[in-house]
């Protein structure tokens, strides 16, 4: 099954222009055609694909807008959890990936209101919330592949 994840094309798209994440995300901020080039990608390949895994920060609000039918599924845990496991996926310190995490998703919230009229910290979009902070991988699929049956 295909998959397509917002945060690696974001990073690709850093990666392209010599940017850390942190001067592509105050780029970003500047101008919105990175943002929309990236949800409209996601948006085209949920449509194209009949079997996809679309993860992103806007995917489900983006597929509800355009009327692309979904299990939209929020995945969340504490900064603290969070910055363990950039920590640990990033080979940087914990203090580090919590400053980074912090100032990335102040940066998304600001955009993402203004460009789309998007609170991300709203979730009623999703049909499922998983908190992932006490829970293993395997103990998250579980609980995901029950709100797909």
């Amino acid at each position: 099954m295909p998959m397509v994840f917002s945060g690696q094309l974001f990073r690709d798209m850093a990666a392209e222009m010599g940017m850390d994440l942190h001067q592509f995300g105050v780029l970003a901020r500047e101008d919105f055609c990175y943002d929309r080039m990236i949800d409209d990608r996601m948006v085209v390949l949920a449509r194209n694909e009949e079997d996809i895994i679309v993860e992103g920060r806007l995917a489900a609000h983006m597929l509800s807008r355009e009327g692309i039918p979904a299990l939209k599924i929020y995945l969340t845990a504490t900064e603290a959890i969070r910055a363990k496991r950039v920590s640990g996926r990033e080979a940087q310190s914990i203090e580090d990936a919590l400053i980074d995490i912090v100032d990335r998703e102040g940066c998304e919230v600001e955009r993402y209101v203004q460009y789309y009229g998007i609170d991300l910290r709203d979730t009623s979009v999703y049909d499922v919330v998983i908190d992932t902070t006490a829970l293993t991988p395997d103990q998250v699929v579980e609980r995901i592949v029950e709100a797909m049956e």
